[in-house]
């Protein structure tokens, strides 16, 4: 999924909002936003405060409910039709409905997905229990989501490509291989935009799946042209552990704090979170062992 779609809509948005539905939308918004970008009612405004609600995960490419509730409020009807538009279009992804409430649940809770796919001669069903991990990190960033690439069904995640600086991590793209071998493997996109001068990458072998997962984050300050000072997360090592034993290389950058996940009886099955300049959340979505598609 391009994870520009969203801002694209926010742009378009703009295009329906005349300079009073602008004021009635930051005075609605409220205390939602810093009353340095609610009081600023421009077109620049109201970008900011978009990007503000980005960054609160008070809206993301899987849920712009909040969004829509203001400019119902505002009596902005396109508006309203178009954000409706945008969520009906991400719940058309089988594999997205499954999966785009279970971030904000507590981990323990399972969901149960059932895909149909076509064969050559029959209709087969594919049956995942799927575990929604923690979120590691804050929310600045866009949002990605790994399960939407092309051709993803029954896919898990089986290995990772870095590139990165000397001193730190930088950007990395994961890759998914399927139970069929007759599939070639899946690469996402490439999470994080920083240049990098050295390329890693590793993969499993067909035959181990992954069971654990440990990184490192970091919790920076950053000051902005404006005077706007924020702390944010950025991502700065990740490692993986097999159902084999093996274990990827430690991609490690600046050391901060440590963070480890796995549940018995599952394995890694893909991986969502944010991303901008850095990497900025993780979470990860995990199978039960014994699914078989």
């Amino acid at each position: 999924m391009d994870k520009n779609h969203l801002r694209g809509i926010i742009l378009k948005l703009q295009d329906y909002l005349s300079d009073n539905d602008r004021q009635r939308l930051h005075f609605f918004l409220g205390d939602s936003v810093p009353r340095q970008i609610r009081d600023d009612q421009t077109l620049s405004g109201t970008l900011k405060l978009m990007e503000s609600l980005l960054d609160q995960d008070k809206i993301n490419e899987s849920d712009v409910t909040f969004l829509i509730n203001a400019f119902d409020a505002i009596q902005c009807i396109d508006g309203v039709k178009l954000l409706n538009e945008h969520m009906k279009w991400m719940q058309s992804n089988p594999m997205h409905k499954s999966t785009q409430n279970l971030s904000p649940i507590v981990p323990s809770f399972i969901d149960q997905v059932i895909m149909d796919q076509e064969d050559k001669n029959s209709t087969q069903t594919c049956i995942i229990f799927i575990k929604a991990g923690q979120k590691f990190g804050g929310t600045s960033g866009d949002y990605f989501d790994d399960s939407f690439l092309p051709d993803f069904t029954c896919h898990h995640l089986s290995g990772i490509t870095t590139y990165r600086n000397d001193d730190r991590m930088e950007s990395y793209e994961f890759s998914y291989s399927s139970d069929d071998d007759n599939h070639n493997p899946i690469e996402s996109q490439t999470h994080d935009n920083q240049n990098a001068i050295i390329k890693t990458q590793f993969e499993f072998d067909n035959d181990e799946k992954i069971e654990r997962v440990e990184g490192q984050l970091i919790n920076e300050n950053i000051v902005f042209p404006n005077g706007t000072n924020i702390t944010t997360s950025r991502i700065t090592g990740l490692q993986f552990f097999s159902t084999k034993g093996r274990a990827s290389p430690s991609y490690n950058g600046r050391l901060g704090e440590t963070f480890t996940e796995n549940f018995d009886g599952y394995t890694v099955g893909f991986v969502t979170g944010r991303s901008n300049h850095y990497i900025n959340q993780l979470q990860f979505f995990w199978y039960r062992t014994e699914n078989k598609c």
